[in-house]
This record gives C-alpha cells, sequence and structure tokens, in this order.
C-alpha cells in the first residue's frame, strides 16, 4: 500500500523508528508527508495512512476478558471507570473493548504508545459507534478520535492528529 502511494517498489522501502518504537517512512522517500499506523488482533489487521498529520489506530477481536473491570479501575482514567460502571451489564465488555480501541488509537497517534499513561486522558465509554470520542485531554495538540464501524466480531478506532473529522474510507475484506 505505502509503496503504491510513494510509486516505489515495497521492498525498497526504508523505515525510521521513534523513541517509543513508532515506525515512519525515510524522509527521503516519502515526498508526500505519508504517516501509517497499523494494528493486528487475530486474524485482523488495519492499516490507516494520512499525509502530514500524525495518526494511531487500533482493532480488537471479540474477546472473552476475564476482568475487564479490575483493568478499568488500574488503568482508565476515574471519570471513564465510572461511566463504564454504569453501562448495562451486557453491554459492558462491549463498551470496554470500544473504549480500549479508542485509548489505544490515541496513545499511539501521540508516537507513546502505553508510555503514556491512559489515565491522563478520557475517551467515550459508549458501546456504540461514534466519530467523535475524546473526551477530556491535557495534551496541547488536537486530535479526533473516531471508530471504524467493522462487523460484529471486532472493535476498532483511528485517532488522527488535527481539528475536525477525518476523511476516512475503509475497505472491509472477509
Amino acid at each position: 500500500m505505502l509503496g503504491s502511494y510513494l510509486h516505489i517498489p515495497p521492498e525498497s522501502i526504508a523505515f525510521v523508528y521513534g523513541d517509543k518504537g513508532k515506525p515512519t517512512l525515510l524522509p527521503a522517500q516519502n515526498s508526500l508527508d505519508l504517516r501509517f499506523n497499523v494494528s493486528h488482533s487475530g486474524s485482523l489487521g488495519i492499516l490507516a495512512v494520512t499525509n502530514g498529520c500524525e495518526l494511531g489506530v487500533d482493532i480488537e477481536t471479540r474477546q472473552s476478558v476475564v476482568d475487564y473491570m479490575a483493568i478499568s479501575r488500574r488503568f482508565f482514567a476515574p471519570r471513564e471507570h465510572e461511566a463504564l460502571a454504569k453501562v448495562p451489564e451486557e453491554l459492558r465488555q462491549h463498551a470496554f473493548l470500544r473504549c480500549w480501541t479508542r485509548k489505544e488509537s490515541y496513545v499511539k497517534a501521540l508516537g507513546q504508545g502505553l508510555a503514556c499513561s491512559l489515565k491522563s486522558f478520557s475517551v467515550s465509554v459508549s458501546p456504540e459507534v461514534s466519530d467523535n470520542c475524546l473526551i477530556e485531554t491535557a495534551s496541547t495538540g488536537t486530535h479526533h478520535v473516531s471508530d471504524i464501524d467493522l462487523p460484529d466480531q471486532c472493535f476498532a478506532s483511528v485517532a488522527v492528529e488535527g481539528k475536525g473529522r477525518p476523511k476516512c474510507c475503509w475497505t472491509y475484506f472477509d
């Protein structure tokens, strides 16, 4: 995909890595100022590409998280944990996985991965697909966090640096 955008053979693409390991394209090969991020879970993967702004993406397959409320209490912002506890029990694990992908995509967009405290910002815990999930952050930059509407067995979100809703095009292959 990156090779087709850059009009170079994929095997000749060179990557450089940020302090926390986020890959980027070698500047000499990147005349379009492309930024990308990838995620995978089980047999599913997702690739997001932009130009001129950072982004992060996360995908999770539907899975049984043993004690998601304990994970939420330990790692999520207090307002998220409290909101998750108010979600009806039958939707709570679904809401947890949506929240997790929203948070993960955001920290990946920042280039910090899990070195960034998941308690330092808040996202929506709604189990429903949303296109505006970032609620509160201390970060000086502005990001837009959106869910990616995929079939029921997986959850995905993308965070894009900048104001306004990003223009998106998604292709799902089963």
